[in-house]
């Protein structure tokens, strides 16, 4: 079963391991860093319940905080293009491969943002309710 921490921490594991220049941060920063820095951000997280699977859906969003010297949005737009390298097509968590058809970047407030968005279906795990049934008692 893929779990979202799992997903996390697959995607901070690609990360360290790619672009290993890079900082992982626990939060979103309150002050400029002095070192290119992200933060990895799981949202719009919908889990949509079938009879005998479900469908998971969400957006992986990796803010790139630039640091600031001078070269900072020169170092930032190449943090952009490693991660489009590392995330193209499909991405392995455990023994799945989830499709990644798309990655898109914005800059806002002077905060880069690489996301992609991942869909996967998942088997809902067989319970036990013939006993249920045993204990039932009719009048």
């Amino acid at each position: 079963m893929i779990t979202l921490k799992k997903i996390k921490q697959t995607i901070e594991e690609v990360i360290t391991i790619g672009l290993p220049q890079l900082q992982l941060l626990p939060q979103k920063p309150t002050e400029a860093l002095e070192a290119t820095s992200i933060y990895i951000e799981l949202d719009n997280i919908i889990k949509n319940n079938r009879l005998y699977n479900y469908e998971r859906s969400l957006t992986v969003r990796v803010y790139i905080y630039p640091s600031n010297t001078a070269n900072g949005i020169s170092e930032a737009l190449e943090v952009i293009e490693g991660l489009e390298e590392l995330f193209q097509l499909t991405m392995k968590i455990e023994d799945r491969s989830i499709k990644i058809p798309e990655t898109s970047s914005k800059l806002e407030d002077g905060v880069f943002q690489f996301e992609f968005n991942m869909n996967y279906f998942e088997a809902k795990e067989e319970t036990e309710d013939n006993e249920l049934m045993q204990g039932i008692k009719l009048k």
